[in-house]
Formats: structure tokens, sequence, C-alpha cells
């Protein structure tokens, strides 16, 4: 009794609280890159910063303004994303919570396990839509370099077909008419 005064040995709503955390990261570790929108929100779920989560999450699609679309796509995404982090801050913050049976206490900590893995999903299709916007950016860049390209080319082959057409073709006549008449000349000169 004395141990468990002292904190030295967990109660069984600690243990719930590392299972949980456990859960969560666990969860984390499928979420994929390190580096994206999902691991920072879902890191900030995780300790409990459930503020700044909210606010990444709006401030990602605010400072993503060199594709003015993204907002467009990803509005409802991050209305939903602020209401499951919201739901999952009062999941896990209900009074009397150490007081519950462990099996209640079970179906809450799934249902925090279900509401993140739902906001994992989610600010994962909102890096999705950044990325197909930054794709069809990338696509229409290359279209017209594409078109660029082709059009330099067709100016450059113009061009020597003009010039062959003007200056070779009629150095060419020329040779070509000067060869004929010498040849015809050469012709009648033996008979």
């Amino acid at each position: 009794m004395e141990a468990r005064k002292a904190n030295l040995v967990p109660t069984s709503s600690q243990k719930d609280t590392s299972a949980l955390e456990m859960r969560l990261k666990r969860a984390l570790k499928e979420s994929g890159s390190s580096n994206g929108l999902a691991h920072g929100v879902l890191n900030m779920v995780i300790s409990e910063s459930y503020e700044y989560a909210a606010k990444e999450t709006g401030m990602y699609i605010a400072s993503k303004s060199e594709y003015p679309m993204i907002e467009k796509y990803a509005e409802k995404y991050v209305e939903i994303a602020k209401q499951l982090i919201s739901q999952i801050e009062s999941q896990r913050g209900l009074p009397g919570l150490e007081s519950l049976s462990m099996a209640k206490r079970q179906v809450i900590n799934d249902g925090i396990v279900s509401c993140f893995n739902n906001l994992k999903e989610v600010l994962l299709k909102i890096e999705n839509i950044e990325y197909n916007q930054r794709m069809s950016d990338l696509r229409s860049t290359l279209i017209v370099v594409k078109t660029f390209s082709w059009c330099v080319l067709g100016i450059v082959l113009l061009a020597f077909a003009q010039e062959m057409f003007t200056g070779l073709f009629q150095s060419a006549l020329s040779t070509g008419d000067d060869l004929i008449t010498k040849s015809v000349d050469w012709v009648f000169n033996i008979f």
C-alpha cells in the first residue's frame, strides 16, 4: 500500500493511460512519413496539445498559398480534423475516468483509438490533396516547357528549310543548270 502511495507501483488508470499511449504511438508509426502534417498533428494529440494540433491543421492549409485550390478542396477535411481532435480531447479528459470499471475504460480507450485512426486518415487525405495540387502544378509547368521546346524546334527547322531553299537550293539549281548545259554541249560537240 505504501508503494502505491509513493507512485512506485502504477495504478490501473496509469496502466490504461500508458497502454492507450502505446496504442496511439503504434497507430502513429503506421501513418508513414515523419515530417508531414499527419505525423506532427498526431504527435501533438498524443502529447495532449489539442489546441496546438487544431491550430497547426488550419495553419498548414493557410501556409500553402502557392496552391490556391488546396484551401477549397481541404476545407471540409480541416473542419473534420478539428472536430476529431476535440472529440479525442473530450474522451481523454472525461471526469471520473479512474472510477469507471476496467471494461468501460477499455470501451472509451477503443473509441479514442478509433477517433485517432479517423483523424490520421483525414490528415493523410489533406496531405494527399496537397500532393495532387503539386503534381497538377508540375504537369502544367511540364506542358508549358514541352510546348515551348516544340515551338523553338519548329522555328529552327523552318529557318533551316528557308535557308536551304533560298540559298542552297538556288545554288543547286544554278549548278544543276550549268551541268546540264555542259552535258548537252558535250553531246552536240561529239556529233
